[in-house]
């Protein structure tokens, strides 16, 4: 019997790790969203000039978790259906290849171009859904609507959209390297502080940007105001 529990037990404990794991990745997924929903509706009653109420915001950003949720969701499955496309499509490419008597370096070719093809594709999602959340907040957007209707508002400015996002990209790349630097000269203690400042940063100024994205975009195609922004909430 002790042979048995010595053999199970660590299968028992992968398992509760990865479920462990797996529950802390959708946890952390889902809060982001809610944080940024908290943090589009601070950001839109700035834009009134209204004060901002801590209290407001978190049961702004609560009440749009059900439709946040299933956004989530729906997003997760569209992300999972392209890479499993661009998957299906890279084996028939190398089934060929080898059928074809290819050299290993064109394989490798052409794992990269998938690769590089899947990245495309996300980042183009990610530009045409910029808004999604700030539809949802302001809106009440539906959980499939609200995507529908970041892309209309998106048209037209994507490569400025685009900018915007490898910009603050570039910045969290130059910051993980100057944590990193730390981290060698001996500072963890300092290093993990600006990490998690840091982080609370740039998930502030994506939510912010978003908001203030959402708003300049309706302003310009509908000629949304500050005054269409306070029917908003009032």
């Amino acid at each position: 019997s002790s042979e048995i529990i010595s053999t199970v037990a660590p299968i028992a404990v992968s398992a509760a790790t990865k479920l462990m794991l797996a529950g802390l990745f959708i946890v952390s997924f889902l809060s982001y969203f809610a944080i940024q929903a908290a943090v589009n509706h601070a950001a839109f009653q700035n834009l009134r000039g209204e004060h901002i109420s801590i209290r407001a915001c978190i049961a702004r950003g609560l009440s749009a978790m059900p439709r946040l949720v299933v956004a989530c969701i729906v997003l997760f499955v569209l992300m999972m259906a392209v890479g499993l496309a661009v998957s299906m499509v890279m084996v028939a490419a190398l089934a060929g290849l080898s059928v074809g008597g290819a050299s290993p370096g064109g394989s490798v070719a052409l794992g990269l171009l998938a690769g590089l093809a899947f990245s495309a594709v996300l980042l183009f999602l990610f530009v045409i859904w910029w808004v999604f959340v700030p539809a949802i907040v302001a809106e009440n957007a539906g959980p499939v609507a609200c995507f529908g209707r970041s892309r209309r508002l998106t048209k037209g400015h994507r490569w400025g959209i685009l900018g915007i996002l490898v910009l603050v990209f570039v910045a969290n790349i130059l910051s993980s390297i100057v944590m990193q630097l730390l981290a060698r000269v001996g500072l963890p203690t300092v290093v993990g502080v600006l990490n998690g400042v840091l982080s609370l940063f740039f998930s502030a100024l994506t939510s912010v940007l978003a908001a203030v994205g959402y708003y300049s975009l309706r302003a310009e195609k509908e000629g949304f105001g500050i005054s269409d922004l306070a029917g908003v909430f009032d």
